[in-house]
């Protein structure tokens, strides 16, 4: 979050928005009920203005979850009627850039995704070869990406959200 405070403040950014899943351990001993909600507290605790901050719950689901997020950012955006001409999306680590790539699928050609990937702290991300937490984030984090290149299909009901009118 700090690394995502230090780009808003960095650069010209109308908003800061986040996404994420309903909370599945603590949530009955928090306030918050989605990590969207946990992650705009934070920025606010870190000093971001409410006003600078929306919170755009995902919905749960089994799989696909970065592209749940997307779908959840563009119908929010679709329902705001916010326009906008690019995005940049900041991910953790080797996440980022398939992240990027399914960001792009659901918001359409129209808006520009960009992709900062946020430095990992468990592990140094110039030698992370040599951390286990490393090599399991890059190795998982490339099959998913192949997955997402070359395997993944939007499922029926996704594939609506994506069309031009939603």
């Amino acid at each position: 979050m700090r690394q995502a405070i230090t780009l808003l403040n960095q650069h010209d950014y109308q908003l800061i928005v986040t996404t994420g899943f309903p909370l599945r351990k603590g949530s009955f001993l928090s306030e918050f009920s989605t990590q969207a909600e946990v992650a705009a507290a934070t920025l606010r605790e870190l000093g971001i203005k409410q006003d600078k901050i929306v919170s755009v719950p995902t919905p749960v689901v089994r799989t696909d979850r970065t592209f749940a997020s997307a779908l959840a950012l563009k119908s929010w955006l679709s329902q705001s009627n916010m326009a906008i001409n690019s995005l940049d999306v900041v991910s953790l680590g080797p996440h980022a850039r398939r992240t990027q790539w399914l960001f792009q699928i659901a918001v359409g050609d129209k808006i520009k995704v960009g992709v900062i990937a946020a430095t990992p702290e468990d592990y140094d991300a110039d030698d992370w070869w040599t951390w286990s937490s490393g090599v399991r984030a890059v190795v998982s984090e490339a099959v998913a990406y192949l997955y997402a290149r070359f395997v993944f299909t939007p499922r029926d009901e996704e594939i609506s959200q994506l069309s031009p009118a939603a």
